[in-house]
Parts: structure tokens; C-alpha cells; sequence
């Protein structure tokens, strides 16, 4: 069943828009009729096996996911169809490629972290506020990347030096202690990997950062939207133009196991200056050079619109008023089927 539209006030995931993106597919592509099939699991990941399972049985040419709690609903189903997936993080570590150069099987894609992610993550926190002399990564526990990102850390934390450590939340109350315990402990911050947890708190998240006044920076843009502080991260909209693209291979009949699986090669860096200036930060202009936003006026619980300037024009970007939350990146994620279909 199709979601329906977030609501005005609410930032929207960026999904969304990156999926319509791939269905309009680039230009180079294939021009043929194309049936898409569409599964929803609105906000219940407990959702996402019916819908695999229903995709499994349905002829199809492909598959196309956006991260990989449905692409392992996928795979738990055995789904043997073509499978491209967008926004993935460790597709090897998790076992749902042999190799990036060597896929293997009938999975392919583009993932979501490049080797030096997790450092250039750190580096970023350690810019925004100098004094920082420790990190402390919060994870969801249910999320199988988290394991690899933490190891990354605990190599680059001390390169940098700050010292790690780590703390995983499953609900609203234990972001809550975990942030209690965090103001106890100076001079830290906080890195939050995208997860169906983090994402559906990710407005609390925010309110607690600014009430603790600790510097947090997170996976998704539409944190910082919600008055969190920074985010860094892959252009997913590009990651899902490039799916397009391997569809599209597809349906010429190349094998998912001969495309290789591709690193992302743009990013992006937005930074809410508002909640600088709570926090007590003084970014440097170099910085916010490299930044593609830097939000004025997203702060949570205003309840107006406010302009935010970008690096190279100007937009209106609604304001989270507190009524409600940006649905949850992953759960909400459309398996979407493409199937060559003459006779459309």
C-alpha cells in the first residue's frame, strides 16, 4: 500500500525523492515500457519479510532496494531475481556480496561508505568543536554495520586524539540516559549512525544535544533539518540515479555478478548554524566553505518556516513544530520490481 505524503511541517526522508529519480531512470537507458511493482513498509519493519516474500513470487526482471534490512528480507526469502541495491553500508562485511570488485550471486550496487568514512567523520567532529577530546558512537544494536563502523573508530579515534567509546539505544528512554550520562563528561561528542532507531528518534536526538549542549552529527541530512548539528554523508539521490543505471544493464541481460559493486563519489556536508551558536561553537569559515548547506534558521520546535542559505542560492525549508517526526528512512524503504513489459 502506498505511504502516504509526510506532512508539510515534516522533513521529509530522502527516499523519497531519490526514488523517483530512479524511476525516471537517465537518459543513456533503456526506452521500453517498464512495469514497477511496489511494496510499502510504511513504518513496521516487521512488514518488510511479507513484502519480500511478495516480490519473490511476482515475475520480475529486478529488484531495486534502498538499504539493507530489505535486502536481507530479501535474501531470507531466497529471492533469486537480479537484486540492485542503493545506500548500503558494508555490503561485504554483511555477506550480501562476495567482493566489491566480484559480487558474485544475483546482488549488486552501490554502498554507502567509502574506507575512509568513519575518519572523515571524526575529523569533521573534531573541526566543529576543537576542544573535543572524546567520541562516543550511538548505534542501534539491530543494525549489522554497526559493528565494522565501530572498529573503524576505535583505529581513528586515537589518530585524532579523542578517545572512543560506545553506546547502543534500542528506545526513546535509553537515548534519554544515554544523553544524561553523556552531559556528565566534557569536552565530548556524539556520532549516530542511521538506523531504523536513531531515524525515528532523530528529533529527540536533536532537542537533547541542544538541552546538553553536545555536538552531534549524524548520518542523514534531514537530522540537521530536525536542529541537530551537522551531518555528513552519501548523496543518496545520486546513489539511486546510478541503480538506475545497473537496472538498466539488467535489462540488457548483463549479470548482476559481472557489475561491480561501486563506492559513492559525491557527499554531502550540511551544518545548522543556529544550533552552532546554541552550542557555543565558532566554526571556521573554512569549514563552512566546504559545507553544501548551512542552515540559518532549523531549529526545533519554532513551528515557522525559515530560510536557509545555501553555498549557492536560497530555499524555504519547512521546520519541525514538534507534531510529529520524519517517518523512518529505512523501514518506510519501497522495493520497488522492474519488469520489461511489451505489453504496457
Amino acid at each position: 500500500m502506498p505511504i502516504e505524503p509526510a506532512a508539510p511541517q515534516v522533513p521529509q526522508p530522502p527516499l523519497f525523492p531519490a526514488l523517483a529519480l530512479f524511476r525516471r531512470r537517465p537518459p543513456e537507458c533503456v526506452d521500453s515500457n517498464i512495469r514497477f511493482e511496489e511494496r510499502w513498509a510504511e513504518d513496521n519493519p516487521e512488514l518488510l519479510p511479507i513484502c519480500a516474500a511478495e516480490l519473490a513470487r511476482v515475475t520480475l526482471d529486478a529488484i531495486f532496494v534502498s538499504n539493507s534490512y530489505t535486502l536481507r528480507a530479501l535474501r531470507q526469502v531466497r529471492c533469486n531475481i537480479p537484486i540492485v541495491f542503493a545506500a548500503v553500508a558494508d555490503p561485504v562485511g554483511q555477506g550480501f556480496v562476495e567482493s566489491l570488485a566480484r559480487p558474485g550471486g544475483n546482488i549488486t550496487g552501490f554502498a554507502s561508505r567509502e574506507f575512509d568514512h568513519t575518519t572523515i567523520v571524526l575529523e569533521l567532529l573534531k573541526k566543529l568543536d576543537p576542544t573535543m577530546d572524546h567520541i562516543t558512537f550511538m548505534y542501534d544494536p539491530a543494525q549489522p554495520a554497526a559493528a565494522g563502523v565501530w572498529t573503524e573508530i576505535e583505529v581513528a579515534a586515537p589518530l585524532l586524539g579523542l578517545r572512543a567509546s560506545r553506546v547502543p539505544v534500542r528506545t526513546a528512554g535509553e537515548i534519554e540516559q544515554a544523553f544524561a550520562e553523556l552531559a556528565k563528561v566534557p569536552k565530548g561528542g556524539v556520532y549516530l549512525q542511521g538506523s531504523p532507531t536513531t531515524d525515528r528518534h532523530g528529533q529527540l536526538i536533536a532537542l537533547l544535544a541542544l538541552q546538553h549542549r553536545i555536538p552531534a552529527l549524524h548520518d542523514l541530512r534531514y537530522f540537521v533539518e530536525s536542529g541537530g548539528l551537522a551531518s555528513y554523508a552519501p548523496d543518496d539521490k545520486d546513489l539511486c540515479r546510478r541503480a538506475a543505471s545497473y537496472v538498466d544493464r539488467i535489462f540488457k541481460r548483463e549479470k548482476p555478478s559481472d557489475l561491480p559493486v561501486q563506492l559513492p563519489t559525491k557527499f554531502q556536508m550540511t551544518i545548522n548554524l543556529k544550533t552552532e551558536r546554541v552550542l557555543g561553537l565558532h566554526i571556521s569559515p573554512d569549514l563552512l566553505a566546504l559545507a553544501d548547506e548551512s542552515s540559518n534558521e532549523l531549529m526545533p520546535g519554532s513551528g515557522q518556516k525559515r530560510r536557509t542559505c545555501s553555498t549557492v542560492d536560497c530555499l524555504l525549508s519547512p521546520c519541525v513544530d514538534g507534531s510529529g517526526l520524519a517517518r523512518d528512512f529505512f523501514t518506510c524503504a519501497a522495493v520497488v520490481g522492474a519488469a520489461m513489459c511489451s505489453a504496457c
